[in-house]
């Protein structure tokens, strides 16, 4: 096994706690960080703002694979608002800079994968939350807004602290050998994706009463259209 520190450099963070649950199948065990790390300071002071940036706030133990074939636990927790994977090692906190190295990490309810993705033709790259594997994959992306503190303007106003806001996720499908693109959840880009296969689609999602801004419906969705194609 390969040393998971020569991937990571030292991480600034601070934090508040939100501990999440954790599947079946991505089970690796209950056990959350109730200890203490040492910190370096970011530019931005977390303690200051309102909200969290974090889809989990405590440290839980998840499961890092590397391309190699390595893997191994450690405790972790990802920080949505600078799309980051930051771990714990001994009493430090680290970040992942070679995203790229990187098979996936199960995280929680989800198995995260850094890749390459598309929105209006535009080019990007961080985590993705893997929904539905098969010939159409269906991947989830996490999304965090910061909104700076407001002063008043008059003594009629209140003033606004800073804070993150949890943005709506964004969907993304890729099939085959095609790229990761935006899928916008919707009647247009269900029919842009299926083709001839739209109308069976919409039939089902009648007959199962399915919603598209419902994740669980969505993956029941795109697990019925894998199974429609050859």
């Amino acid at each position: 096994m390969k040393n998971f520190t020569s991937l990571l450099v030292v991480c600034m963070v601070a934090g508040n706690i939100l501990p999440l649950r954790a599947q079946e199948m991505l089970y690796i065990g209950a056990e959350e960080y109730n200890g203490k790390f040492a910190t370096v300071q970011r530019q931005m002071n977390y303690g200051d703002i309102q909200g969290s940036p974090y889809l989990n706030d405590k440290l839980i133990k998840g499961w890092v694979k590397f391309n190699t074939g390595d893997s191994t636990a450690y405790f972790l927790r990802y920080n949505v608002y600078t799309d980051e994977m930051e771990y714990l090692q001994g009493q430090n906190l680290y970040t992942v800079k070679n995203m790229q190295r990187l098979a996936y990490v199960l995280l929680a309810d989800y198995k995260f994968v850094y890749r390459e993705y598309f929105i209006k033709g535009r080019q990007h790259r961080g985590y993705l939350a893997l929904l539905v594997t098969g010939q159409c994959r269906l991947y989830k992306r996490y999304r965090m807004g910061f909104v700076k503190a407001k002063t008043p303007e008059s003594s009629y106003d209140k003033a606004t602290p800073a804070q993150f806001k949890v943005k709506p996720p964004q969907w993304y499908v890729a099939c085959g050998s095609g790229n990761i693109s935006y899928f916008g959840a919707d009647n247009a880009s269900l029919k842009e994706l299926a083709g001839d296969q739209y109308a069976q689609l919409k039939n089902y999602m009648k007959e199962q009463r399915l919603k598209f801004k419902n994740e669980a419906d969505l993956k029941a969705l795109f697990v019925y259209y894998n199974s429609l194609r050859p």
